[in-house]
């Protein structure tokens, strides 16, 4: 729907000096000058009414911009609000919910277009939806009820309130009553619908009624009638629960119909279910959004469509500038938070109606969904969402993730653990016979292990890898369950995991001239990494105790090897080989090494090109 632009409203507005002042200061100006120039004017007869006007239309102009006058026209249009809608394109919305009932195969087809709506008997599906309103209706009188029993209950009970809470009760029951009827009539000539449900209902709408004559009837001003009143409460609730179990039934009896109607060898139909089960949850989303909800809108609201996958992309027929939108998350995982409140900040200055998610629900990285919608609530934006797949799961093997050390070393074991979940083992078509799937570990293209993995039941299971590692560098390991027959999606089938395998140890020379509190907490610390191979050194080793080491290694080659060297406070006997004190600094930069050593007490206020020398022999 699209208005053309019309005018409404138009005029001149004076923003400046009113008028009423302005009209009378120019003409008292005019009349001034008209008499100051007279005399002036009056040697040049032919030129004195063109100086007259020119004069006069200066005043005219003066006093036109001390008004400062505006024009203003104002249009009207329509301007249509704006629907996000966002659909997952993810890879769980590849999947085709093969194990769903035929039934509901069958509606989704009619909701398509697929199929005919009038080949549908819907009379069981109606009275099923007016049992479910009259529950409702029931649960809310069961409150009302009770709150008008937990008022009479109090130590200072207050009739009024409880017949207030009474009434509501009985308008509830009322409400209830009226449409138990409507859905007792449609249920009555419902295929398949058996008397003795059908009696059931009815009487329980006779039982309605009675409940609501005695409440009524009901007096609340003595203990006797307060426990009566109790027990009409929960025979409310009774009856709450009888409706809903009748509309079970109801439910029950449409899907038989449907499944029956469903069987029929009829081409329309057949065809139907048949192009049905070719389409994913996707094209399903697709289908519906692209048909009935597009004939429904129409021109009243403006539609911008995305997909979301590992990036948000517009979909064909959406705005130039949205086709470069930042990505929403990487390849494989699901992110249904993030994307929400970049297209809201894109569309900060569009009249956003509402915000439209269209997904399976599998949410696996960023924040969660909730905050986004909280987000959008704040800014006043409605979310909904339109929900894809069945109601039961697909049968699907899934490697969640592959747990390891992130590194060892040489000869050391690493242990790994891959994370499986299994989905709808027991609503596959062969899923009680499916027990074993083959597990494979690789490194690379290399065959590590195999064997089977035994499923029995949905859930979470774990397989331990424990294997040498027998190669330094980083290496990447893939666990890979290998597809079976009837598996919704094979892509979740893999993970990999990460190892770095290290060649040798980092050495640490750690020296001080006695285990000071602050070198014994450093060696205690180096000694529980398992990754550095700490080499101590105590020059006051004590009397009698062996000869003293020295703070360094008399061999330049075991010195180069140290990753790391920690000198503490050295005296200058504690080092047998002087000249290399100065160079050490030196040698441990050109080697890749990290030198540290505090200052002594000694050598405070000493440069530190001549530290060493002075403070080491």
């Amino acid at each position: 729907m699209s208005v053309p632009f019309a005018p409404t409203l138009a005029g001149v507005q004076l923003m400046g000096l009113a008028w009423w002042l302005l009209l009378p200061a120019a003409a008292g100006g005019a009349w001034a000058i008209c008499k100051l120039y007279r005399r002036e004017t009056e040697p040049y007869p032919e030129a004195r009414r063109w100086l007259f006007g020119l004069r006069a239309a200066a005043i005219a102009l003066l006093a036109l911009l001390l008004s400062q006058p505006v024009l203003h026209r104002v249009f009207a249009r329509y301007q249509p609000p704006l629907v996000l809608v966002l659909r997952d394109n993810s890879p769980s919305m590849k999947v085709q919910d093969r194990q769903e009932p035929v039934e509901r195969k069958l509606r989704e087809a009619v909701v398509l277009g697929l199929i005919d709506a009038k080949l549908r008997d819907t009379r069981a599906e109606e009275a099923a939806q007016g049992l479910e309103r009259a529950h409702a209706d029931l649960e809310a009188a069961t409150v009302s009820a009770r709150q008008a029993l937990q008022v009479l209950q109090q130590s200072a009970p207050d009739a009024g309130a409880a017949r207030d809470r009474l009434a509501e009760t009985r308008q509830g029951l009322a409400a209830a009553a009226k449409k138990l009827d409507a859905a007792l009539d449609a249920w009555q000539g419902a295929p398949g619908a058996e008397a003795g449900e059908l009696g059931a209902a009815r009487k329980s709408a006779q039982d309605l009624k009675k409940l609501d004559g005695e409440l009524g009837e009901s007096d609340l001003e003595n203990a006797q009638a307060r426990q009566l009143l109790a027990t009409r409460a929960h025979g409310v609730h009774e009856l709450a629960l009888a409706l809903e179990k009748h509309a079970a039934a109801a439910r029950m009896r449409q899907d038989l119909a449907d499944r029956a109607l469903a069987a029929q060898d009829r081409p329309e139909i057949q065809a139907a279910l048949k192009k049905l089960a070719g389409m994913d949850r996707a094209a399903l989303v697709d289908a519906v959004l692209d048909g009935k909800v597009a004939q429904a809108a129409g021109d009243r609201v403006q539609t911008v469509s995305y997909r979301l996958d590992s990036k948000l992309r517009p979909i064909e027929g959406a705005r130039e500038e949205d086709a470069e939108l930042e990505d929403a998350g990487t390849k494989g995982e699901t992110d249904l938070a993030t994307p929400l409140l970049r297209l809201a900040e894109r569309h900060a200055q569009d009249p956003i109606a509402a915000v439209v998610l269209c997904s399976d629900g599998r949410h696996t990285s960023g924040p969660a969904p909730e905050e986004a919608a909280r987000a959008l609530a704040a800014r006043g934006i409605v979310l909904h969402t339109l929900g894809a797949g069945g109601l039961e799961a697909p049968f699907d093997l899934c490697v969640a993730r592959l747990e390891g050390s992130p590194s060892v070393f040489l000869d050391e074991t690493i242990r790994l653990t891959a994370h499986l979940k299994v989905a709808g083992l027991q609503s596959s078509p062969g899923g009680p016979e499916i027990k074993n799937a083959k597990l494979v570990l690789r490194r690379g293209d290399e065959v590590l292990d195999e064997r089977a993995a035994a499923f029995g039941r949905d859930g979470w299971f774990q397989q331990e890898f424990e294997l040498k590692a027998e190669q330094a560098g980083t290496h990447v390991y893939g666990v890979t369950l290998e597809p079976l027959p009837g598996e919704a999606l094979a892509e979740n089938n893999h993970a990999e995991a990460v190892v770095d395998v290290a060649n040798d140890r980092l050495k640490v020379l750690l020296a001080d001239l006695m285990p000071r509190w602050e070198s014994r907490y450093v060696a205690s610390l180096l000694r529980r990494e398992r990754k550095m191979t700490l080499d101590e050194r105590w020059l006051l080793s004590g009397d009698g105790l062996g000869p003293k080491p020295a703070a360094l290694p008399d061999d330049e080659q075991a010195l180069e090897a140290c990753d790391v060297v920690i000198l503490g406070d050295i005296p200058r006997t504690g080092s047998t080989r002087p000249r290399r004190s100065g160079s050490l600094s030196t040698s441990a930069t050109a080697a890749g090494s990290w030198c540290s050593w505090p200052v002594p007490m000694r050598c405070r206020g000493a440069t530190p090109t001549d530290r060493w020398p002075s403070c080491f022999p």
